[in-house]
C-alpha cells in the first residue's frame, strides 16, 4: 500500500469549509458533502509528490522563482576571444529544462551578446558566453535570465513568467602584453629581496608584478612608484587628473598637485625622497630639506633610486633621450626611450626600460 501523505486540498462545497484529507499518489478520494450523498472520484497525481510542480512532499508550488547560484570569478586575456560560464542559477520548478530560458550578457565594456544556457547534473543551470575584451582591467559582467516557457503547475495550471533574474560577476582581464606608457616604470626590492615592479598599461590601468605575481590596482593612472623604507611600503600614484595620492600603512593621503610623473625612494638616513614632473615638464624634488624645482621645461619622466647610499636619477627627456645622473657623472642610456628606472638590491642594479614603441626590456646589471 502506498504511503499516505497529508496535504491541503481546497474543496469548497456550498458554504462549507476546506476539508483536510489524506491520500496516496494515485488514490480514490471520498468527498463528504453533508447536503449531498457520498460520492467517489478518482484523483490521479502526476508527477508524484515531491516531483516537479511541488516545493516538497505534501505542498504544491504555486509560483515559479529563479534564484542566483554561486558566484563566478571570470578570467580573460586582453585581445583574446574566450568562452566561459558567467552565471549560475536555479529554478524552483524541477521539471524546467535549459530550453525554457533565455539569457543576455552585458560584458561590462559597453557590449552585450546572447548567452547559452545549459543544465548541470545537479539540476541547476549555467549561463555561458563568448567575448573578446579590447582593454585590460576589471569589468563586471551582468547576466539577465528570463523564462520563455513558464512551468505547467499541477492543480493550478500554467504559471505566469517569473521576474527576470539579473546576476553580476567580476571579470579580471589580464593585459595581452606589458605595454608601458611614458612615466610608468618603477621598481623596488621588498624586504624579502623580491623585485617589486609597478607599471601602467596603455589604458591607464595600474599593475604590480611581484616575482611574477600580478596585482591589478585600478585605472585612470598616469604614473606610479613604490618604495620600502623605515615607514614601510609606500605607493605613490599620479592619476590622469594630475593629482598625487600616497598609499602607506597609515592610510590614503591626497597630496594634490598637477603632475605627470612620480618616483620615490628612501635616502641613506631613511628619509622619503620624492621626485615629480609637472605638466610643464619641470622637475620637482621633495625631501627632508624642502622643495627643489628645476625649471627645465623638457623632462618627460624621472626615477630616483638609492644605490649604495647615493641617489641616482634616471631622466628621460621630451626628445626620448635618456640619461642617468649620479655622483659619478652623467651617463647616456640611449634614444627612443619613453621612460626607464633603476633599483638596487645591495648587489645588482636592475634597469627597466620603456621604449617609444611600447616594447620593454628588463636587464640586471652588476655594479
Amino acid at each position: 500500500m502506498s504511503t499516505m501523505t497529508a496535504i491541503e486540498i481546497g474543496i469548497l462545497s456550498l458554504s462549507k469549509t476546506i476539508k483536510k484529507m489524506q491520500f496516496p499518489t494515485n488514490a480514490v478520494v471520498q468527498r463528504c458533502y453533508p447536503e449531498l450523498e457520498y460520492l467517489e472520484e478518482r484523483l490521479v497525481l502526476s508527477p508524484p509528490l515531491g516531483g516537479g510542480g511541488f516545493s516538497g512532499p505534501g505542498t504544491f508550488s504555486t509560483s515559479e522563482v529563479l534564484t542566483a547560484g554561486a558566484a563566478i570569478n571570470i578570467q580573460a586575456n586582453q585581445g583574446t576571444s574566450f568562452t566561459a560560464p558567467v552565471a549560475n542559477f536555479t529554478d524552483s520548478i524541477a521539471t524546467q529544462t535549459s530550453g525554457d530560458f533565455a539569457g543576455t550578457i552585458n560584458w561590462g565594456d559597453g557590449s552585450q551578446s546572447a548567452g547559452s544556457i545549459t543544465q548541470n547534473p545537479d539540476g541547476s543551470f549555467e549561463v555561458s558566453g563568448t567575448h573578446t575584451y579590447s582593454a585590460s582591467g576589471l569589468d563586471y559582467v551582468q547576466s539577465t535570465i528570463s523564462v520563455t516557457n513558464p512551468a505547467n503547475l499541477p492543480m493550478t495550471g500554467r504559471s505566469n513568467p517569473p521576474a527576470n533574474l539579473v546576476v553580476t560577476n567580476p571579470a579580471t582581464v589580464a593585459p595581452a602584453a606589458l605595454q608601458p606608457d611614458p612615466g610608468n616604470a618603477s621598481s623596488s626590492y621588498t624586504p624579502q629581496g623580491l623585485l617589486d615592479l609597478i607599471y601602467v598599461d596603455h589604458n591607464h590601468n595600474l599593475f604590480e608584478d611581484i616575482n611574477g605575481k600580478i596585482n591589478f590596482y585600478g585605472g585612470n593612472v598616469l604614473s606610479a612608484s613604490i618604495g620600502y623604507g623605515p615607514m614601510g611600503r609606500v605607493l605613490d600614484v599620479v592619476y590622469t587628473t594630475g593629482v598625487l595620492v600616497q598609499f602607506d600603512a597609515t592610510g590614503i593621503h591626497n597630496l594634490g598637485g598637477n603632475y605627470t610623473s612620480v618616483s620615490i625612494t628612501f635616502d641613506a638616513t631613511g628619509q622619503l625622497v620624492r621626485d615629480l614632473v609637472d605638466q610643464n615638464h619641470n622637475l620637482i624634488q621633495i625631501d627632508s630639506s624642502g622643495i627643489h624645482t628645476i625649471n627645465a621645461g623638457n623632462i618627460q619622466t624621472v626615477n630616483v633610486a638609492n644605490i649604495n647610499g647615493q641617489l641616482v636619477y634616471d631622466i628621460s627627456f621630451t626628445n626620448n633621450q635618456a640619461y642617468q645622473l649620479s655622483s659619478a657623472g652623467i651617463l647616456f642610456i640611449g634614444s627612443n626611450i619613453s621612460a626607464f628606472s633603476t633599483t638596487f638590491n645591495g648587489t645588482d642594479q636592475t634597469i627597466f626600460v620603456s621604449y617609444e614603441n611600447g616594447d620593454k626590456q628588463l636587464n640586471t646589471v652588476m655594479i
